[in-house]
């Protein structure tokens, strides 16, 4: 009965998707027309997204023109759809290896989210931090190296213990610098041993 229900309302958007312009909107349909069964009109979805990206400083995004059902809206609303789309085209390429544009595009608006954090490491809203974490994880599940990598830090040349994270941790890792700085300039220098991106963020607090 329930998948009955779901068919006849998944038919019903099908009718009225010419009427969607919203990306929020159309990130929804795809990935209830994905968990509904039916990859053919995700994918349809899915490429019609693609040419509604918009970017900015070498990052991609899909914007918001109204408010989500949860009253987010602005850079926050941003986020959040954002993070949908990517849901939904890491998604429908799973099994499949994402052409080079497409695979781009996921990079760019992983970029975007990673870039757009605000200063405790989350995104505004737990709404939109739940979204963001969603599609991470729905990225996670593509990858096929399964080992933990070493994430390697220096403070003006002298290296800290190694931080060894696990391949489908995704929660943020933060480390405390204080009594490590000095008063004049610092540089803090990252890398990780996986052939993956590597984001930071420094947050500083002064009185």
């Amino acid at each position: 009965a329930d998948k009955a229900v779901l068919a006849k309302a998944l038919d019903y958007l099908k009718t009225r998707n010419a009427e969607i312009d919203e990306p929020y909107a159309l990130a929804l349909y795809g990935l209830a027309s994905l968990d509904g069964g039916n990859p053919a009109i995700a994918s349809g979805i899915a490429k019609q997204l693609e040419k509604m990206a918009l970017t900015e400083d070498g990052a991609a995004y899909w914007n918001l023109e109204t408010n989500t059902p949860f009253y987010g809206w602005g850079t926050a609303g941003r986020i959040e759809t954002t993070a949908l789309v990517l849901q939904l085209l890491i998604r429908e390429s799973a099994g499949d290896q994402p052409d080079a544009s497409r695979s781009d595009l996921i990079s760019k608006g992983t970029l975007f989210l990673l870039k757009n954090k605000d200063r405790y490491g989350v995104w505004y809203s737990t709404q939109t931090t739940i979204n963001v974490l969603d599609a991470f994880l729905a990225s996670l599940g593509t990858r096929r190296d399964s080992g933990p990598q070493s994430i390697n830090i220096q403070i003006n040349g002298r290296p800290l213990e190694p931080i060894v994270i696990a391949a489908d941790r995704i929660d943020p890792v933060s480390v405390d610098l204080t009594d490590k700085l000095n008063a004049a300039e610092n540089r803090v220098t990252l890398n990780g041993t996986a052939d993956s991106a590597l984001m930071s963020q420094v947050v500083a607090s002064h009185y």
